[in-house]
C-alpha cells in the first residue's frame, strides 16, 4: 500500500523489479533426452521464463554452430540426481559464448 501527503515536494520512490530471466533460479532443468543442443537450451530457458520477449537475436556467427553443438544433459544434474536450476544452466552456456 502506498500513501503520500498532497504537497508539491519532490521525493524518491524506490520500486523493486525482477527480470523474467531471473525467475529461472526457481525452475529445475528437465530433459528426457541424453543430449541437448546449446541453441535448444537457450530457447528452453527463454520459454520457461515466461517473459514477453518478441525475439532472440543471435549473431550470425553463432546461429549455425549453436544448433549443431550438443551437450550432455547429465552435466546439469549433480551426483545426487538433483537437477541444476535453469539460471545456472544459462550462465554456464554464456561462459562458453564469452
Amino acid at each position: 500500500m502506498y500513501s503520500q501527503d498532497y504537497d508539491n515536494s519532490l521525493f524518491d520512490l524506490d520500486i523493486e523489479c525482477i527480470s523474467a530471466l531471473s525467475t529461472l533460479e526457481y525452475i529445475d532443468f528437465k530433459s528426457e533426452d541424453v543430449t541437448i543442443s546449446i541453441l535448444d537450451l537457450i530457447k528452453k530457458c527463454i520459454t520457461e521464463s515466461k517473459g514477453s520477449y518478441s525475439g532472440i537475436y543471435i549473431p550470425n556467427v553463432y546461429s549455425e554452430p549453436l544448433s549443431g553443438l550438443t551437450i550432455s544433459c547429465g552435466n546439469f544434474i549433480d551426483e545426487d540426481g538433483k537437477p541444476e536450476n535453469l539460471k545456472t544452466c544459462l550462465e554456464e552456456v554464456c561462459k562458453f559464448l564469452n
